[in-house]
């Protein structure tokens, strides 16, 4: 179970219930942003100022959901009628509506015209006034690709997905083509007649650069968070307009943790405290320089793939035992297991776990449970345990999602099983290899019969 509500069934939520003002930033991405939003204690120090400029260059389609995979909607309202700057219809139009796209290239709001209409028994028509010309009939209709869902009364409904470029004039001789990803519910859904139909979208956009900091290169981006053609973020204090993704461990990814950054803010890599500034609106280049103020480091999460070396660390068992991990498992095969008792996927797995240490404790394999439990619990989680048979080594230490451990791993979904070799400290598989019956042929593969006493006599 996770604990936060993973993005993609947030998503799925909002275009059921429209509700995106009320709802609850759920991935760690959000959580990430959420995070980010609050900022850090600043302290004053005294580090000389060097300031270097970074080029960006634009990138849009599929990497920039690779890049930025969760993230919140944005959406603008659908009303009947048609907006004064519009100059030209499409014929044979019934029943139209019409919504605006506010983009700041410059500083000041523009507002993009989009005519939406519901043609009965037939996929929505979308039209974007890209270049601002008022002519709604010199535009192609966006193109849909289609996704079932769900309503709340369990009606099946569709949801429409497609892409149209705007034309964004930063000057008049600067003109930059910002793709936008655009979603309509069903206009079906029951959930759209009681609270409004609104078009939904999301930049379709990212800029993409090279940091150099303290002569180490970082793959950089910057994200547009609020799709509005601005990067310089001059949003608000309390909100930024962009973010600054940094791939600070080189993995190829941005992760949730100590990778995400508000782009108007001081940030820290390395233990030194850098500060980022936009000259321009399109984003294009970035200069940064040592901050005159101090924020504290928040380093990415560990790298679990298979093949790289599992954190270690020291914990006291529920029993009192010290454990030092993976040195005290030296000629083992480890399954170390986040789990709670409260989850009731973690009961699920249970069964599985039970019956692979029975299998092959014998074997080699040893379980170290890490317990995700809130304080006070002590007694009830090993009545658990007895009534179970879970007869392995349990740490325990009341802080629920803020157990050390858990911390360590940054571990924000359970159950969550690791193997690991006890030799090396190596991970030898993850969690998509150790759930529910790939369990049994995981550890199969890594712990293979022993021969018998009789044979080996």
């Amino acid at each position: 179970m996770r604990m936060m509500i993973n993005l993609n069934s947030a998503l799925t939520c909002f275009l059921n219930r429209l509700l995106i003002a009320k709802q609850k930033a759920g991935s760690s991405f959000s959580r990430a942003i959420s995070i980010v939003l609050l900022g850090g204690s600043l302290l004053a120090t005294s580090l000389p100022c060097r300031a270097d400029t970074f080029h960006f260059d634009l990138v849009t389609g599929p990497e920039v959901r690779e890049v930025v995979p969760e993230t919140t909607p944005r959406r603008a309202p659908l009303f009947p009628q048609c907006p004064p700057q519009v100059t030209k219809l499409p014929s044979n139009l019934v029943n139209p509506y019409f919504a605006f796209i506010p983009l700041w290239p410059n500083g000041k709001e523009i507002d993009y015209v989009a005519l939406v209409q519901f043609p009965p028994h037939k996929p929505p028509i979308l039209i974007v006034d890209a270049d601002l010309d008022g002519d709604l009939t010199n535009d192609p209709p966006v193109q849909w690709k289609t996704f079932p869902y769900k309503a709340a009364n369990g009606q099946q409904l569709t949801r429409y997905e497609g892409d149209a470029v705007l034309h964004v004039h930063y000057s008049p001789d600067h003109v930059v083509d910002l793709p936008m990803h655009f979603i309509l519910l069903d206009p079906n859904d029951p959930n759209a007649a009681a609270y409004g139909q609104y078009l939904i979208y999301l930049p379709d956009y990212i800029r993409k650069g090279e940091l150099i900091l303290n002569n180490v290169k970082y793959t950089a981006y910057l994200y547009d968070l609020l799709a509005r053609g601005d990067f310089k973020c001059d949003v608000s204090a309390s909100f930024p307009g962009s973010l600054l993704l940094i791939d600070v461990n080189h993995n190829g990814k941005i992760d949730a943790r100590g990778e995400i950054y508000r782009a108007d803010r001081p940030f820290n890599i390395g233990g030194i405290t850098y500060q980022l500034t936009i000259p321009d609106y399109d984003g294009s280049t970035v200069v940064v320089e040592r901050s005159p103020k101090s924020v504290p480091e928040i380093p990415p999460p560990p790298d679990l793939s298979i093949g790289q070396i599992a954190p270690a660390f020291t914990a006291t068992t529920l029993n009192g035992t010290l454990v030092h991990f993976p040195q005290d498992y030296r000629g083992k095969r480890v399954l170390l297991y986040f789990w709670g008792s409260w989850c009731p996927h973690c009961q699920a797995q249970l069964p599985y776990v039970i019956a692979a240490y029975k299998k092959y404790h014998s074997k080699g394999l040893e379980i170290l449970g890490i317990c995700i439990e809130p304080a006070n619990y002590r007694k009830q989680l090993k009545d658990f345990l007895t009534a179970h048979h879970m007869t392995w080594p349990e740490v325990y230490d009341g802080k629920y999602w803020e157990t050390a451990e858990a911390q360590l791993y940054f571990i924000h979904i359970v159950p969550y099983p690791i193997l690991i070799d006890g030799d090396s400290g190596r991970i030898l598989a993850g969690r998509e290899q150790l759930l529910g019956t790939e369990l049994d042929k995981t550890l199969a593969h890594f712990l293979p019969p022993q021969p018998s006493s009789v044979s080996s006599r």
